[in-house]
């Protein structure tokens, strides 16, 4: 568990030192898998985990910081920040080296670690940032005072977060606990409607779902028939090999595919060599099947080809305790893998599923979640009551939704040139989506430390014309109507007046600013407007 928080404290060290127009998503999940391993029911009533827990909580913060930093920071890049930029840049670099000295020491608990100097370091810095901005008059300042704010919360939650390692590894921090059971809590119907919703909306001729679905259908019965038909022996390893390499899209189906009749080919001949040279006894076969089913384990994050070669080897050795022909049965294993593989491509490319469906499944599904992100914190920003909860629900959500659209992006942009769709588009529309995620949480983190604007009519105006936006963007990859996209910059200026007025902090006309440009940026990319709209 330490291991696995002291990843997370690196991951984090990394987005502060890389080019900032790098999305933090793979870090969101390091620390998904953080949580789990903290949540393991091992540590089930331990208290001596807790100020691991706290310093995860930490951890998610400071991503919320560097998200919002790393927006700040490509903004200013356009802008003639000069000094600035190196002084924010100095102080990341500062927060990094605080970073791996924590993670330093949640790693190795009984070496000494020297992250008091590193975040001392780093306020030094601060300081410097603070007296230059002072005398600056740029047109940079806003963005550079924001980047100042940010900076400044990131110091203290290293200093917590290294307070909090520093008290996990003293002796006797593990006390007497009780077990605390959770009431049982009802089914909520609203789960059940989701759930019917995804099952009518798969239920399409065009949904992969549903293609997947009928392909499998027709294709594990046929090897069947098949392996029957051609007298196989072990023919069941057949149908087995179908089921497990087709996939729902053409990349994945060729790299498991090939990875999995490659490894088949290296693991059942490395067991037959194994199996025929030593001729292991009970105890030689032991020690080979631990040894194997630790190369799985070991290998299966690192190659796929790799671990289905050490899966192979494993069930061959395994059944040489009770069968004489160890290398017939080797090769009859690889022959129902070569020919479930070519099953399975022939039954892709025969009903291949579209790769701009599932793209535009997951289109529509960004911008939904982009949309409800958006609403919840323009609650925050005018100060009205929101649940704290609401928010990081819509948070999350829009986080698996981008990497859920990347991922269907990247699948597609892998897929035949007579089907695959538009890369730069894709990956256009996943840059604006990434800028909006950005402003909206540096809105959120702004309106949450008084960052907040009593609401007027141009405001609301405003709010309205983003959200719908939104609902255009979401329309666009879905069957519904899209109407005409509202006029944004024009929604803006109208803003800009009252906000001065009314002695707004600057940040919320900065980051609505930014909310306007991405959002009509990805209403370009779409078709929605004409490129000169914004």
């Amino acid at each position: 568990q330490r291991g696995r928080l002291a990843d997370g404290f690196e991951a984090l060290a990394n987005v502060a030192r890389r080019d900032p127009g790098i999305a933090t998503h793979d870090v969101a999940a390091t620390l998904d898998e953080v949580a789990r391993a903290l949540s393991a029911p091992s540590l089930f009533g331990r208290t001596d985990v807790r100020d691991l827990r706290a310093a995860l909580d930490q951890a998610r913060r400071m991503r919320f910081e560097l998200t919002a930093l790393d927006g700040l920071r490509v903004r200013l890049s356009g802008e003639d920040a000069g000094s600035s930029s190196s002084a924010i840049g100095a102080c990341l670099l500062g927060a990094a080296a605080a970073l791996d000295e924590i993670g330093a020491g949640l790693r190795r608990p009984r070496q000494t670690t020297n992250w008091q100097a590193a975040v001392t370091k780093f306020g030094d810095d601060l300081t410097r940032l603070e007296h230059a901005l002072l005398q600056a008059e740029s047109n940079a300042d806003v963005i550079a005072r924001q980047c100042l704010s940010y900076l400044a919360a990131l110091g203290g939650q290293l200093r917590a977060a290294g307070n909090l390692m520093e008290k996990s590894r003293g002796p006797g921090n593990r006390q007497a606990w009780r077990p605390h059971l959770a009431q049982r809590q009802g089914s909520d119907v609203r789960d059940f409607r989701g759930d019917l919703d995804v099952v009518r909306a798969s239920l399409r001729r065009d949904s992969p779902a549903f293609r997947h679905a009928v392909r499998l259908a027709v294709a594990v019965p046929a090897s069947l028939f098949l392996a029957s038909w051609l007298s196989l022996p072990r023919g069941y390893w057949l149908p087995f090999a179908v089921a497990v390499i087709l996939k729902p899209d053409y990349s994945t189906l060729f790299d498991r595919g090939l990875g999995r009749v490659v490894g088949t080919l290296v693991g059942a001949t490395l067991a037959a060599v194994l199996v025929s040279e030593l001729h292991p006894d009970l105890l030689l076969t032991t020690v080979l099947v631990a040894l194997t089913a630790w190369a799985v384990y070991s290998t299966w994050a690192a190659s796929f080809s790799v671990a289905m070669g050490f899966v192979t080897a494993l069930v061959l050795i395994l059944l040489s305790t009770s069968l004489t022909d160890s290398v017939g049965t080797a090769v009859d294993r690889f022959i129902d893998v070569l020919l479930g593989a070519v099953i399975a491509v022939v039954a892709y490319l025969v009903w291949p599923t579209s790769p701009k469906a599932g793209v535009e499944e997951a289109e529509s599904g960004l911008f939904t979640s982009l949309r409800d992100y958006l609403a919840a914190v323009l609650d925050v920003v005018e100060a009205k009551p929101v649940e704290a909860k609401r928010v990081l629900a819509c948070s999350k959500a829009t986080r698996l939704a981008w990497a859920n659209t990347e991922a269907a992006v990247d699948r597609s942009i892998q897929e035949p040139a007579a089907t695959r769709i538009d890369p730069s588009q894709g990956r256009g529309l996943l840059a604006a989506a990434q800028r909006i995620v950005r402003a909206t949480q540096a809105l959120w983190i702004d309106g949450e430390r008084g960052a907040t604007v009593h609401p007027f009519v141009e405001l609301n105006d405003l709010t309205v014309g983003l959200l719908e936006g939104l609902d255009r963007l979401t329309n666009a990859f879905s069957a519904k109507p899209v109407g005409s996209m509202p006029q944004l910059r024009r929604l803006y200026r109208a803003v800009e007046q009252p906000l001065v007025d009314q002695s707004a902090p600057l940040s919320i006309g900065l980051h609505l600013d930014e909310l306007v440009n991405a959002i009509d940026t990805a209403a370009m990319l779409t078709g929605l407007v004409e490129p000169l709209a914004d």
